[in-house]
């Protein structure tokens, strides 16, 4: 059986490109390979898409002539697909070792020599998927055939959801940058709680817990009463029932969450656009960037975090232990910096300074 980590990581994989990138070592060490590697197979040709332990000087060379060359795929372009193989199965060991691409790239990789993979179908273009062993190490056999021929219908569902989103993810190349600058974490997320797309933000509270990622790439709140919220929330967006929005609090006030239709789908899946804002870290960001802008004092900071709480000179200067006429000499030099005439139009621009 295969192991339900690897299973995991595979689903991960399909919008998380850093899972993406760790596959190849996963399945090297699930198999016992040396290396391994994805290939996207297209009509343009062979595109490597992640690698584990091979030279970063072959690929451009693979990808330029020597795929053309490759024994390997030869065979995947008559053995049946969706089917793990060994190259030993028709390709003898003397043949291989008197072939162009082993003598005049593999050997500089290595001496990798042995080799068990699969043509997967994932949609418009195929997949392969490769797993290789050095020439002093044993060839691959049966039981490595089944332990690779396990994971492939996970493969194939993932690279062909993967395929889908490419035109989301082209669509959101000219976003992301600008995305990953939001204070709010944002997720696209379709009707099932799997997460099309998560900006640097949202990644961050996954780490730190506060977001929950699942097999499949579904994403879930810790507290049960939250997780139902949401849940509840990204369903009625994706229904296509018109425009619906729902604001709500989590974690006891500590995050806010807010939930939109997305106007993009994937595929025929409608998305929500599903917004969090940890409110604390909201305003250390937006106070550390009006000081970057305005060129405030970190005295002067300290007092604009404080104002973004909604707490008054008095009440900062008690916090503080200062006097309150300190503390408004620090607000006065806040206007003056930002240019601001009031303490309201003060705290307009230290928000607006995130965007």
């Amino acid at each position: 059986m295969a192991e339900p980590a690897l299973v995991e990581l595979i689903y991960e994989a399909i919008a998380e490109e850093a899972a993406y990138a760790d596959l190849t070592r996963c399945l090297a060490q699930h198999i016992g390979g040396s290396t391994a590697w994805i290939q996207e197979i297209r009509p343009e040709g062979v595109r490597i898409g992640t690698a584990y332990e091979f030279n970063p000087d072959i690929i451009a060379p693979y990808e330029a002539h020597f795929h053309a060359k490759d024994l390997w795929l030869q065979v995947g372009a008559f053995a049946p697909h969706n089917t793990a193989v060994r190259l030993e199965r028709y390709v003898s060991a003397q043949e291989y070792a008197n072939s162009e691409i082993y003598n005049d790239l593999v050997r500089r990789n290595g001496d990798i020599f042995h080799s068990l993979g699969a043509v997967v179908e994932s949609g418009p273009f195929s997949m392969g998927v490769g797993v290789q062993r050095k020439r002093a190490h044993d060839p691959f056999d049966e039981d490595s055939e089944r332990a690779l021929q396990e994971l492939i219908p996970h493969l194939q569902r993932m690279m062909r959801t993967r395929r889908r989103l490419e035109p989301l993810r082209e669509r959101l190349g000219s976003l992301e940058s600008l995305l990953d600058l939001s204070l709010d974490a944002v997720l696209f997320v379709s009707a099932d709680m799997a997460a099309a797309y998560m900006n640097a933000e949202a990644r961050r509270l996954v780490a730190a817990g506060r977001v929950q990622a699942q097999p499949g790439a579904r994403i879930a709140l810790p507290r049960p009463a939250d997780n139902d919220r949401l849940r509840s929330a990204v369903l009625a967006a994706t229904r296509g029932n018109g425009a619906c929005s729902t604001v709500f609090p989590i974690e006891d006030d500590a995050l806010q969450a807010a939930v939109d239709p997305l106007l993009v789908q994937l595929g025929s899946a409608r998305l929500a656009l599903v917004r969090l804002r940890d409110r604390e870290s909201t305003v250390r960001r937006q106070a550390a960037r009006g000081a970057a802008q305005y060129g405030f004092t970190r005295a002067e900071t300290a007092v604009a975090e404080a104002l973004l709480r909604g707490m008054t000179a008095a009440e900062i200067a008690a916090l503080k232990s200062v006097s309150e006429q300190t503390v408004r000499s620090q607000i006065r030099a806040l206007l003056e910096k930002s240019g601001s005439s009031r303490q309201a139009e003060l705290i307009v621009k230290l928000g607006a300074s995130l965007g």
